[in-house]
């Protein structure tokens, strides 16, 4: 988070629910940190139209991770070739809510919501942030929308549609999903039936499904 310039405060005093986004961001901020995974893990500072700008490049993802983030974040989830994706938030008593959409080629982000606090607004970043961040996108993409190349480093397996691992001999639907060569698939299905001993790579080790 400081690397991508984000307000993160004391690492010795956050709790989990700093990954539910918890922390208040500025919305130029999460922009320009969203604008690093859309150039594939490569940071840069934001430069304002007709002001100051430059400044240090660099890279705090690796091509491989940002473009499986990204992936997720589309849709359809897992293309092969994402050409859009994005992320909304909202907060607890939906006062303000924000979206972002981004492209290889742009990034946008809507901030809606309440100025001061004192009573919801009850705003969602789904229903009211994103329709306006993705028509913004559509307006700066009229000649049509690059994708995402994917990176060397990405391999696909066929992994149980059920559990989201290593199929197991009692696996039934499978799904062909990306996964990182420098990291692959370590665990196998064991939620839908007793283990599989046959089919099972070298170093794989059985686990329950997390849902």
């Amino acid at each position: 988070l400081h690397a991508l310039g984000l307000e993160a405060g004391d690492p010795g005093r956050q709790g989990l629910a700093m990954a539910l986004g918890v922390k208040e961001q500025n919305l130029l901020s999460l922009v320009t940190a969203y604008a690093a995974l859309a150039r594939l893990g490569e940071w840069r500072p934001a430069k304002l139209v007709n002001g100051d700008g430059g400044g240090e490049i660099r890279r705090i993802w690796s091509p491989e991770a940002s473009w499986l983030a990204i992936a997720a974040l589309s849709r359809p989830p897992g293309r092969r070739k994402p050409a859009l994706a994005w992320k909304t938030g909202t907060s607890w008593n939906q006062q303000d809510a924000w979206a972002i959409a981004f492209s290889p080629e742009w990034v946008v982000g809507v901030w809606c919501g309440r100025m001061r606090s004192g009573g919801g607004a009850w705003v969602s970043g789904g229903a009211n942030a994103l329709p306006l961040a993705l028509s913004g996108l559509s307006a700066l993409s009229e000649g049509g929308m690059a994708s995402w190349e994917t990176p060397e480093g990405i391999e696909y397996e066929s992994m149980c549609a059920a559990s989201g691992l290593m199929p197991g001999w009692r696996c039934g639907e499978l799904v062909e999903s990306p996964f990182s060569r420098r990291h692959p698939p370590a665990l196998a299905c064991s939620r839908c039936g007793p283990e599989s001993h046959t089919n099972r790579a070298p170093g794989v080790q059985a686990a329950d499904a997390v849902h």
